[in-house]
């Protein structure tokens, strides 16, 4: 590789016996010199991956000797010169990656010895010329992905009988797929994703002995998978995703033993998982997401033990999991969230050592997850809403690289193990919604990566760590609903990205620190229902952003005004008058309006601004 600059100089024609000028990648700019058109002799022109501009000289079509052209990855504009039909010889044409426009004006009628056309990643426009084929073709790759070309399936292609790879992907044709595709009797993939096809897959399809690769994702077909499919004996990709189709899953799709990959995402299948899917041994990736898949996993699924992507969530699944997963050893991600799922954790599964990423959030499994943690490679655990009980398995910390842990609403018991300050990258660290006791370990402030902290609604005492104020990326703290004592620690000021400061409903006394006015970024503190005392610090107005602030339920003073604990819904202001409603207006602080008018205070009283909307927001 050289790195070549400036222009390709016009005295390259003085090379009238140069038959292979291969220059690419090279940082060539300016325009390609039309006296590259007196090379006679020359057969190669490769000058891919450079800064080239302007067009394509009409001279280079004066090259009667070329067999291979490719231009790829530059900066050509203007229309691909129809002169080019001219060079009979030439077998490989690439022109992808440029800036190209206008209309396709090649023809594989004059360019009859062609072998490969990529135009790829330009902003050609229209269809294929109605001319374009012809019977005794030798094309076998045709890749137009990427460019703005619209109208029906082009018809025209089926007469290039020998295409083998077609890429019609990321375009704007529409219309059906015509059931006569299977004149294609020489296709290996067909690539026709991001469009706006509609109507059902042709059974015809299943015609295609030689189709390794069917990729139609991202279009609008709907229908059922024909059972013909399972004929392609040979089809190792089937992507199908984001599409509208729907019906049962064939049971004859597991007769394409070469299968390695199925997406069916976000797709409205029903019906149950093929009992037959042990038959794929040679599957890597099984996606059936977001589906209307309802029944249990077939023990069969076990047999695929290539498995390594296996992703069913959000569907209507339910039952257990197979004891044959255990033979699933190269499994590193297994996503099941949002489904019915029930039951233990089969103790085999232990034997994954492979696992990196484990979802099983929003189902019903009970019991120890501790089968879930015996590979040290886990990045990311989430059991999120399920039954688990139990104590938190120490040996969880052997995942070195875990950075999600989320294990909130479940029923676990015990202390938070200390053995989680050798997560040195954590980031997201959910134990909310369960009976853990004792206090946060001093361990975990090793953890210098963590930006969300989620303890609530559980039993945990003692104080505040004042190490939390370490924290730098800490976005998101959350202790509330615990037996938390003690002050609110000053350093918490000093974890500038803070955005929620939730300590309410704790046993939390002394004085709300100056420091939290260093909080500019904050949008929600919430402090509520504690034991606080002494003055709202002044510094409060620094936080521009909070737009949800609640101190109620408090022994907290402004200016030497007294502010009462809320009883009954009303509040006691120093004026000896009572008012009704949760929503306040302090003009001292330059908070929002109450929506209240009629009861906003004008005068500084104790306040509380509750912003219904914004109750459950996942900051």
């Amino acid at each position: 590789m050289n790195s070549l600059s400036g222009l390709i100089p016009e005295e390259i024609k003085g090379c009238e016996m140069l038959q292979n000028f291969a220059a690419s990648n090279n940082m060539f700019e300016g325009e390609i010199p039309s006296s590259i058109g007196s090379l006679k002799a020359l057969r190669i022109l490769n000058l891919a991956n450079n800064s080239l501009s302007g067009p394509i000289p009409i001279s280079l079509s004066y090259l009667s000797n070329l067999t291979y052209l490719n231009l790829l990855g530059n900066k050509l504009n203007g229309e691909i010169p129809y002169e080019l039909n001219s060079l009979i010889q030439l077998q490989k044409l690439d022109l992808s990656s440029n800036n190209f426009s206008g209309s396709i004006l090649l023809l594989n009628t004059k360019l009859k010895s062609l072998e490969t056309l990529v135009l790829s990643d330009n902003f050609l426009t229209g269809n294929i010329p109605s001319s374009f084929c012809f019977k005794g073709s030798n094309l076998n790759q045709l890749f137009l992905a990427d460019n703005i070309l619209s109208g029906k399936f082009p018809l025209e292609l089926l007469n290039c009988a020998s295409i083998q790879q077609l890429d019609l992907s990321g375009n704007s044709f529409e219309g059906e797929i015509p059931s006569s595709i299977d004149k294609l009797q020489n296709l290996t993939d067909l690539v026709l994703n991001n469009n706006t096809f509609v109507g059902s897959l042709p059974r015809e399809i299943g015609n295609i002995s030689t189709l390794e690769g069917l990729f139609l994702f991202g279009n609008s077909l709907t229908g059922e998978i024909p059972v013909e499919i399972g004929k392609l004996k040979r089809l190792n990709t089937i992507y199908l995703y984001d599409n509208q189709m729907s019906g049962f899953i064939p049971r004859e799709l597991t007769n394409c033993t070469s299968l390695r990959e199925i997406d069916f995402f976000g797709n409205h299948f029903t019906g149950h998982i093929p009992e037959t899917i042990g038959k794929l041994k040679n599957l890597v990736l099984l996606h059936l997401r977001q589906n209307d898949l309802s029944g249990s996993i077939p023990p069969s699924l076990g047999y695929c033990k290539s498995l390594q992507i296996l992703a069913l969530a959000d569907n209507k699944l339910s039952g257990s999991i197979p004891h044959t997963f255990s033979y699933l050893s190269e499994l590193f991600k297994i996503t099941l969230y949002n489904n019915s799922f029930e039951g233990p954790i089969p103790r085999s599964l232990s034997s994954l050592k492979n696992l990196k990423i484990i979802n099983f959030s929003h189902n019903k499994f009970s019991g120890s997850f501790f089968p879930l943690t015996s590979s040290n490679s886990l990045t990311l655990l989430d059991l999120t809403n399920n039954s688990f009980s139990g104590p938190i398995p120490s040996n969880l910390a052997n995942s070195v690289n875990l950075r999600r842990l989320r294990l909130g609403y479940n029923n676990l018991t015990g202390t938070i193990p200390s053995e989680f300050g050798q997560l040195n990258d954590l980031n997201f660290f959910d134990l909310s919604y369960n009976n853990l006791t004792g206090q946060v370990p001093p361990q975990l402030s090793n953890s210098r990566k963590i930006e969300h902290i989620l303890l609530s609604n559980n039993k945990l005492s003692g104080k505040i760590p004042n190490w939390l104020g370490i924290f730098q990326e800490l976005g998101e703290l959350d202790l509330s609903y615990n037996n938390f004592t003690g002050k609110v620690p000053s350093e918490i000021g000093n974890c500038s990205n803070l955005l929620k400061l939730c300590l309410h409903h704790n046993n939390l006394s002394g004085e709300i620190p100056q420091e939290i006015g260093n909080l500019t970024s904050l949008n929600v503190f919430n402090i509520q229902s504690n034991s606080l005392n002494g003055h709202i610090p002044s510094t409060i107005q620094q936080c521009k952003k909070l737009y949800e602030l609640r101190l109620s339920q408090n022994f907290l003073t402004d200016g030497g005004n007294v502010a009462m604990k809320k009883e009954e819904s009303r509040w006691v202001c120093n004026d000896q008058k009572t008012r009704n409603g949760d929503y306040w207006n302090m003009n001292s602080f330059g908070f929002i309006p109450s929506p209240d008018k009629n009861n906003s205070v004008t005068t500084t009283c104790f306040f509380n601004i509750k912003m219904e909307a914004m109750e459950n927001a996942n900051i």
